[in-house]
């Protein structure tokens, strides 16, 4: 279990994916998400976790319309 607020997965756990990714040639697959319970708690701290990924090296992120693979640029957001 993670502790309240904070990002999950870890900033260690992404790095043990993206080891692995390397390890095995491939490129990451990442998608982001909110966990909110409230309407109003929609997209709170996607720009932390976009920039967590960013500087994993992370460059892009990815979304799936009727099963497809769709990559798109992760946005670069000013610290």
């Amino acid at each position: 279990m993670h502790p309240v607020g904070e990002i999950y997965p870890s900033r260690e756990l992404l790095q043990c994916y993206l080891d692995a990714c390397a390890a095995a040639g491939k490129g990451p697959i990442i998608t982001v998400g909110t966990d909110a319970h409230y309407p109003e708690d929609l997209g709170i701290r996607l720009d932390d976790g976009a920039r967590l990924l960013r500087s994993l090296g992370v460059l892009e992120i990815a979304t799936f319309e009727e099963g497809v693979l769709i990559p798109f640029p992760l946005p670069d957001l000013e610290d």
